[in-house]
């Protein structure tokens, strides 16, 4: 399935949470379209929920995650899918 997800990351300076975000989304195989815009073509179902397990367990909790500034968040996600 055709799978597009956007981010966006509150009160960041060192790119940490980010970093991180992107590292998850392009070792699934998601390509970049946009300033925190991530689009994967054809990713398997099994693949989408994995990839999105650990992205949403890194969201959740930057600072254990990736040692974030307590200020730093994940503002929304917007996750857009359809069938190929």
């Amino acid at each position: 399935m055709r799978t597009i997800v956007r981010y966006s990351v509150n009160g960041e300076l060192d790119n940490r949470l980010g970093n991180a975000l992107r590292k998850i989304l392009e070792e699934a195989g998601f390509q970049r379209i946009g300033t925190a815009s991530w689009e994967h073509r054809n990713i398997a179902i099994k693949d989408f929920a994995s990839s999105m397990n650990d992205f949403w367990q890194t969201a959740g909790n930057p600072q254990a995650a990736v040692g974030a500034a307590p200020a730093v968040s994940v503002d929304h996600v917007w996750v857009y899918t359809d069938a190929p």
